[in-house]
């Protein structure tokens, strides 16, 4: 899987958790009064700054997970026309197909913006092909490099990976190889083995497993426009992704530090009820939600997103019981670049319409992670 490729995977791991934070269904018995000194501070456009995301496991037994944000338990050595020591794995199987992807920065900054100059080592493994590939990347360039996979020793019962003085050259397919690795000047050599590092998780304990800051720009969370007459619009990114209407229009209030969206005034639905707080002119959204919950009423056809999460952080099959992801999302105001009529219907609060759009979403997800 190429690192644009994962990096859309990533934004659009943020977009589906905002999603569901925004699906959030809690009724309230409210009357709709209002706070006023926080309702008319918080009158305005906020515009994202940023998102910090924790995702949390609850498993039936104890279980040991990968733990892809922390430095793996040995490393890579890389040495020739560039020189790192590779110290981050994560392994992605999916079905009939394994992606091991080692690099010398940790995992999300290289894939989602790497800063300075970095490289990664990607392994593909199938039934059809078996490929290993280094790359060499800036913010302005990548060089690519090929190996052999035969100079590799890969564990078939965890994220282990020995490189024995693997060499690589720039600008061959594995065809040419072996013909070429004597007379090209363009190498790396690779050496040493990697194993990722774990992370204990009790049974019946929601455990803390991927906290992380979104280092992505703020343009590509979302923006939410708060009106006196207690309307509302808020739009978070998701074009690249699915086609669906990321616009929520309705009516707000606050009260007792809750942050309550409702639909339009006229049209049935639950309301949004959201945590906030205001500090030193930044609004600051948190929520939470179970995934087992919330996706009892989606059709995920043949996609399994438990035995996805098992696979993916390397737990027993059937051990999962649920994601947790909390978000906290970070706003300060700006100028608004949302033009939607006040009278455009709101889909976002009809059952139907969020179901389906999770399951579109769940689809494409499943779809970009098998190309």
């Amino acid at each position: 899987m190429k690192k644009n490729m994962l990096r859309s995977v990533i934004i659009f791991l943020l977009v589906f958790a905002l999603v569901l934070i925004f699906c959030d269904k809690n009724s309230t018995d409210s009357n709709g009064d209002s706070a006023k000194s926080d309702f008319n501070d918080m009158v305005g456009t906020w515009l994202s700054q940023s998102a910090t995301v924790d995702v949390k496991l609850e498993t039936n037994s104890n279980q040991t997970a990968y733990d892809i944000l922390s430095e793996a338990n040995g490393e890579i050595s890389v040495s020739g026309d560039y020189s790192a020591d590779l110290k981050y794995i994560i392994d992605l199987p999916m079905e009939g197909f394994r992606n091991i992807i080692i690099t010398q920065d940790m995992l999300l900054t290289t894939l989602l913006k790497p800063t300075a100059t970095t490289s990664m080592l990607s392994i593909s493994l199938s039934s059809l092909s078996q490929a290993v590939m280094f790359q060499v990347m800036s913010d302005t360039d990548t060089t690519y490099y090929f190996g052999d996979i035969n100079d590799f020793t890969i564990s078939e019962t965890e994220a282990q990976v020995t490189a024995n003085n693997a060499v690589f050259i720039s600008g061959y397919g594995n065809t040419n190889l072996k013909l070429n690795k004597a007379s090209s000047t363009a190498q790396v050599m690779l050496d040493g083995t990697i194993t990722a590092s774990t992370i204990s998780i009790s049974a019946n304990d929601p455990t803390s497993i991927l906290p992380f800051p979104i280092p992505i720009p703020a343009e590509d969370i979302g923006t939410v426009t708060l009106n006196q007459d207690s309307t509302f619009i808020a739009e978070f990114t998701m074009e690249e992704f699915v086609e669906v209407d990321t616009s929520i229009t309705g009516r707000w209030f606050v009260e007792d530090d809750k942050l309550i969206l409702g639909p339009p005034e006229g049209e049935e639905g639950e309301p949004l009820e959201f945590d906030y707080s205001l500090q030193g002119g930044n609004l600051t959204i948190t929520a939470s939600i179970g995934i087992s919950e919330f996706l009892g009423d989606v059709d995920t056809g043949d996609i399994d997103v438990m035995e996805l999460v098992e696979s993916f952080f390397g737990l027993d099959a059937g051990s999962l019981t649920d994601v947790i992801i909390d978000i906290e999302l970070v706003m300060s105001k700006g100028t608004s670049k949302l033009y939607l009529e006040k009278s455009k219907k709101s889909l976002w609060f009809d059952d139907e319409y969020r179901n389906m759009t999770i399951s579109r979403i769940l689809h494409k997800l499943d779809s970009m992670m098998n190309r």
